[in-house]
């Protein structure tokens, strides 16, 4: 419930926000920390022990805001360099950092706060944050949430992260997921999926249901009947314009070699 009404409730909050225009990263984090209060007086959503990750891309012109709570994540794929590829193929540019104990900054935070974390037993499970010394009250996976208020002060925060990112031409297209996608399948093998659908001539929407299923195979290789929740979106960045189409203009000069990407403010 936590996901949903915060999937139906953040657009509209943030539309509405008296400084959306004037001071958009103000206006994001009033909107993420006033919903978080709004779910913890929702006694239906048993706002203590639920909670929900929130990763939304923003646009305005040709600037990107990635906006990031929890492990849910945001990839860019681009042609731009990446790092020592200096290739025209396309590649994967995390705008988004997974926000979980693993960060030694969220963590430092959270033992801080008077938490507690564990560091997962077997390679690929997660960190893991507690209420108590013995590791037996609450486990959360994230270091951000939305909910999740039983956990609230040790630490767990429902501020965004926010990157900034310039498009221009070279930038294909966006993946925006759960961790049920990312669980098994890293950026970079997600981008090359979705591009190699595109190359074959499929739209958005094929790529999309074929990135599903296949972090859907991959958990029933890893994990059998059991899977964490697997949702996606895919977005051409280029027909996000159709009207620039025959735009001349050189791209903006960014720097692409960093992974997370540019700038990122908490």
């Amino acid at each position: 419930m936590v996901a949903e009404f915060a999937m139906n409730s953040i657009r509209d909050r943030l539309y509405r926000h008296p400084e959306y225009e004037s001071n958009l990263l103000k206006a994001v984090r009033d909107t993420f920390v006033g919903l978080d209060n709004d779910i913890l007086q929702r006694k239906d959503m048993e706002p203590m022990h639920s909670g929900s990750t929130a990763c939304i891309v923003l646009v305005q012109d040709r600037h990107l805001y990635a906006i990031n709570v929890g492990d849910s994540r945001a990839v860019l794929g681009t042609r731009h360099a990446v790092g020592l590829d200096k290739s025209d193929r396309v590649k994967a540019v995390d705008l988004t950092a997974d926000q979980n104990a693993s960060c030694p900054k969220e963590r430092q935070r959270i033992l801080n706060s008077g938490g507690y974390v564990t560091e997962p037993v077997v390679p690929g499970y997660p960190w893991r944050v507690w209420l108590d010394p013995e590791c037996t009250r609450v486990g959360l996976a994230m270091s951000r949430s939305l909910g999740d208020h039983a956990v609230k002060n040790v630490g767990i925060l429902p501020d965004p992260v926010i990157t900034e990112w310039t498009l221009t031409p070279q930038d294909e297209f966006i993946i925006v997921a759960t961790d049920g996608v990312w669980e098994f399948i890293d950026s970079s093998e997600a981008i090359a999926l979705v591009q190699d659908y595109f190359e074959n001539g499929y739209g958005a929407n094929e790529a999309c249901q074929a990135l599903i299923h296949l972090a859907m195979l991959r958990w029933s290789e890893n994990e059998e009947n059991y899977r964490d929740d697997i949702t996606a979106i895919v977005v051409k960045v280029n027909e996000l314009w159709n009207d620039d189409e025959n735009e001349t203009t050189p791209p903006m000069e960014i720097n692409a070699s960093a992974s997370p990407p540019p700038s990122s403010t908490t």
